[in-house]
């Protein structure tokens, strides 16, 4: 016996509570920290305290951070290897209750009778239990059926289940032989059940009964989350081990006062004793295939049936469900759509995996973990067999490649090269016309002297280049800004006070930093996409899939879009629009492209005489259109010098640009807006800064401090 076991054997009751605690964290993957432990383990907190550090002291544990709450714990390495033998090989107590055994409980021999009747005739898939046994997970027949279809021994056929060709020669194996690959199969989804089961094995003999109570505590370690670990219910332990128990290869029975007991088959402990290693049957024998790959979900595939559009009736048994989502991955249009419904950086190492050798990467960088399990989530990547790396399934790798090479034959004809003679570029003219726009209403602070008839305010008549449409999409460009406001709570949309200013929000929206402005203004603009209109969404990862600073051709974004409007519906919930021609298509697009995107200044687009024919995504696009799904705010950036001058008689010029927008607020409304382009002018006469309320007058003042002027040098 080494040393560090025997330091463990002389531990008490607590430590090894503890102990216990942190083999299972260690086996889960997880983290067990002075503030979660007497919560995990069922103790008082101060007890747990105590122990936690005498077993720090001892050299046991490692603290990650001492005795701050946050502290993790972890089992040395000395001890390491002794703790996961003292916890998970400690022998099982037997029961010492008089057991009665149940005459109806399924053996190995009653399954293999099952298969030599499917070489007779095939059969109806079970739905209704034909042996009942309470606690049961599923109906027993009906595991019998989906192991043989997992194991590739049986197939769906017209809604009955019927013999493949590997059948006969499964059936000519010795029992050993049998078990061997029926556990394989089993270890491919549920490894841990699998290390559950060996570990029984080596800690129990043949034709005794041990209860389910001492094999739930052994369960522990082999848990996936902690939501299990304080629990005695014995059923989780008889879900984890339904097809062994289904299959005969664990029996069970209970004992004279009803509790349950758990015992070895002869046949499960004959082929332990003899060593024979899990193999895989003759369907699996090409572990890149998908079928096999697929029983990485054989717990969870339903869900990717939502996710590949199938609708299957309910009424189908679960072989023709799967034998469907099966086909249905390896077909190339279903592939594209969810190909589409990747962002960038999925398609570029979903690329990665495709060129690796064998459809095989060991690794990815940590930048690329979240595309990962995207791609995870959606069937299109796959832990490797060997459990090192991830791999894409060979049935779906040349539809892939057939996708990609696709893909590239369609962007070299999306790029534009030609002569344009125009092109428009709104650049920031959107915080000048919003700005001219809440000039035009009144603040909610003088909601009473309006009402009242007495109202003196500050009404201003804004120049004609205030939103003078230029083209057919521009005449919604004023009730689109209004829109913005509203969503933006920077204007009151309830009576009786609809159409004021909302002064307190649009100060406080004007004092962060302009950039930030700017993609609130477009998240508002995403969220709100009228009716019929397509959403920002698609058209956005379409554009930045081009290289930066190139013209997309129009014409080849519109019979994009319209190809593949099914996978991009699926791709944004809450959106149902459907066009019915290219024509449609391409009104929808440009309601969104020539509206939202162009006037944010986002994209620009170039135009011949025919009209516009290509965009392309500006610098200041390429930054704020990614951070659209993600929702996460842009860098303020660098501080802009803005150019703000005193002109006579009275004059204040103010240079156009979103990081003044306040200080443009404040004196427009103090005084009169003689002219708007690159500059404001605004007039300032001395008697309406006498007339206004002290608080905006200082307002105005301390903006204007920071340009050197004073504002009793500049009113007339």
């Amino acid at each position: 016996m080494t040393e560090p076991m025997q330091r463990l054997l002389q531990l008490n009751q607590d430590e090894r509570t503890l102990l216990s605690l942190l083999v299972a964290a260690h086996q889960m993957g997880s983290r067990v920290s002075r503030q979660t432990a007497p919560r995990y383990a069922d103790m008082d907190p101060g007890v747990t305290r105590r122990v936690l550090d005498n077993l720090v002291a001892s050299g046991i544990l490692s603290a990650s951070q001492g005795k701050s709450g946050n502290s993790a714990y972890t089992i040395t390495s000395t001890y390491r290897d002794a703790a996961i033998a003292l916890v998970t090989q400690n022998p099982l107590p037997l029961t010492s209750e008089t057991v009665r055994s149940d005459p109806t409980a399924p053996r190995f021999s009653s399954w293999l009778s099952f298969l030599r009747s499917l070489q007779q005739a095939p059969q109806p898939w079970i739905s209704q239990p034909a042996v009942s046994r309470p606690g049961a997970a599923v109906p027993i027949q009906q595991t019998w059926h989906l192991m043989s279809f997992w194991s590739g021994l049986a197939a769906t056929e017209v809604r009955r289940i019927a013999p493949t060709s590997r059948l006969a020669p499964f059936l000519a194996q010795a029992p050993r032989e049998q078990i061997a690959q029926l556990l394989w199969v089993w270890q491919q989804s549920d490894p841990r059940s699998v290390n559950l089961l060996l570990n029984l094995c080596r800690q129990t003999q043949p034709s005794v009964w041990y209860n389910l109570s001492d094999i739930k505590r052994l369960q522990q370690f082999y848990l996936k989350d902690w939501s299990q670990w304080n629990s005695n219910d014995v059923s989780l332990l008889k879900n984890s081990l339904a097809w062994p128990l289904d299959l005969g290869l664990l029996l069970l029975a209970r004992t004279g006062s009803g509790s349950e007991v758990l015992g070895l088959s002869d046949t499960l402990f004959d082929w332990y004793q003899a060593g024979a290693p899990l193999q895989p049957p003759l369907a699996h024998q090409n572990r890149s295939q998908l079928f096999t790959l697929m029983l990485q979900r054989r717990l969870n595939w339903t869900d990717l049936e939502t996710r590949w559009g199938l609708n299957i009736p309910v009424d189908r048994n679960p072989g023709e469900r799967i034998a469907a989502l099966l086909q249905a991955m390896c077909d190339r249009e279903l592939l594209t759509s969810q190909f589409l419904e990747l962002s960038f950086d999925g398609r570029n190492l979903l690329r990665r995996i495709l060129d690796s050798r064998g459809h095989t990467v060991d690794e990815v960088a940590a930048q690329e973990t979240e595309s990962l399990t995207k791609l995870l989530v959606h069937g299109l990547a796959f832990a490797a067999p060997d459990g090192q790396g991830w791999c894409i399934a060979d049935e779906m790798a040349a539809h892939l490649r057939a996708i990609f090479d696709a893909r590239a034959a369609s962007e070299a004809r999306a790029l534009f090269v030609e002569e344009t003679p125009w092109i428009r570029h709104d650049d920031l003219a959107i915080h000048s016309d919003l700005l001219a726009y809440l000039l035009t209403l009144l603040p909610d602070q003088d909601q009473a002297a309006r009402l009242s008839g007495s109202y003196l305010g500050y009404q201003r008549v804004v120049s004609p280049w205030y939103l003078v449409p230029e083209s057919g999409s521009d005449a919604n460009r004023r009730p689109w800004l209004q829109q913005l406001a509203t969503a933006r709570q920077l204007v009151q949309d309830q009576y009786p006070f609809a159409g004021f200013v909302r002064l307190r929000p649009l100060l406080a929206f004007f004092q962060r930093p302009w950039k930030m402005r700017h993609f609130d203004l477009l998240q508002a603009a995403n969220a709100s996409t009228p009716y019929g209109q397509m959403p920002l969404t698609p058209i956005v990862d379409t554009l930045l899939q081009r290289p930066p600073a190139t013209w997309v051709r129009l014409s080849w974004l519109y019979q994009l879009l319209f190809d593949n409007q099914e996978a991009f519906r699926r791709q944004i919930a809450g959106y149902y629009w459907s066009k019915a021609s290219l024509e449609e298509m391409t009104q929808s697009v440009n309601g969104s492209l020539f509206g939202s995107l162009l006037w944010l200044g986002l994209i620009e687009v170039a135009a011949q005489e025919s009209g516009p024919v290509a965009v392309r995504v500006t610098p200041l696009g390429q930054e704020l259109l990614p951070r659209l799904e993600k929702k996460s705010d842009p860098a303020p950036g660098h501080d802009v010098s803005v150019r703000v001058v005193r002109r006579a008689p009275g004059i204040l010029s103010i240079e156009n640009h979103p990081a003044v927008s306040e200080l443009i607020y404040r004196a427009a409304r103090l005084g009169r807006v003689v002219d708007v382009g690159r500059t404001w002018e605004i007039e300032l006469r001395r008697q309406e800064i006498e007339r206004a309320g002290a608080n905006d007058v200082t307002q105005l003042q301390q903006r204007l401090h920071p340009h050197g002027i004073a504002l009793t040098t500049i009113a007339a």
